[in-house]
């Protein structure tokens, strides 16, 4: 249609917006603003979460040790440097990036099958997700420095644990992996399992249990016990207790964040914290 032509009929509409019609987009920063709540979830997959995150993770390594064992055997390799080896950063490099990415996937499948994966996913999308998930991410942080810098004080020169030491090596090792595996896929499996498996679990029956528990089990994961016979075990040993109580207070802290906002903030304020974390030490490695 031509409507140079003032032959041709035509008819012009003008579209005047309505009150339901976005002119600013003030309404998508809303929805994208909105609180999202927790999805509810069936008590079986809670279970199996929790499974995954607990046994799971631990269930790759044996059988990647098995393995590795097996084939090196056959290799004409003695017990001493199979043991040297699955001792080794090299093979704790490989088999956490395994471990974390084949957990990942299985839970994947079973948000998928739970049909919770979905609301999860359109959590993620919103902006208050990140806006809160970082922000509360940088106040953990904060809490680990005052802690810190408390037992600092008291004990001066206490040193790292065996887990920033592991991070350390594993980091020199595998760059790559670890970019993956220590910011990112343990962070979301480690929420997944102890904030959507076991403290959603609890809440039901218990919110101040939920709380204890849950907090409690993610600072005993990160407690690493020196290996019996070792020189300097009490000294490791004390080492480990004094840095206890600040992975306790970070337990605490997702939890509340979860609680109070969903998983994909507490998440999201999870994987903020590792990756500061991350590149401060690349950083302090760097120097």
């Amino acid at each position: 249609m031509n409507i140079n032509d003032p032959k041709q009929p035509y008819e012009v509409y003008d579209e005047i917006p309505s009150n339901n019609t976005p002119t600013n987009g003030e309404e998508l920063f809303d929805e994208n603003y909105d609180k999202t709540p927790n999805p509810k979830t069936p008590l079986w997959q809670d279970f199996v979460l929790i499974i995954l995150a607990f046994a799971g993770l631990d269930l790759v390594v044996i059988t990647m040790t098995t393995i590795i064992s097996t084939v090196m055997a056959a290799q004409g390799h003695g017990q001493l440097a199979i043991d040297g080896y699955l001792s080794s950063y090299n093979f704790l490099s490989i088999a956490n990036f395994t471990r974390y990415g084949l957990i990942f996937l299985i839970m994947v499948g079973v948000l998928y099958l739970s049909k919770t994966l979905l609301p999860i996913v359109k959590s993620f999308k919103k902006f208050r997700t990140y806006l809160y998930g970082i922000g509360y991410g940088f106040i953990v942080i904060l809490i680990s420095i005052v802690y810190n810098n408390i037992i600092g004080m008291i004990v001066p020169d206490y040193g790292s644990n065996e887990n920033q030491n592991a991070v350390e090596s594993v980091i020199k090792l595998y760059p790559l992996l670890s970019v993956i595996w220590i910011p990112f896929l343990g962070p979301i499996v480690e929420e997944l399992g102890y904030r959507l498996g076991l403290f959603n679990t609890l809440k039901k029956i218990n919110r101040p249990i939920a709380y204890i528990v849950t907090s409690l089990i993610f600072g005993l994961i990160h407690f690493n016990l020196p290996v019996s016979g070792d020189t300097e075990y009490w000294a490791k040993f004390g080492i480990e207790i004094l840095n206890l109580p600040g992975y306790i207070i970070s337990g605490l802290a997702f939890n509340y964040i979860y609680d109070k906002e969903n998983i994909a903030t507490s998440t999201v304020a999870h994987i903020t914290n590792n990756l500061v974390s991350y590149i401060v030490t690349i950083i302090a490695m760097s120097a």
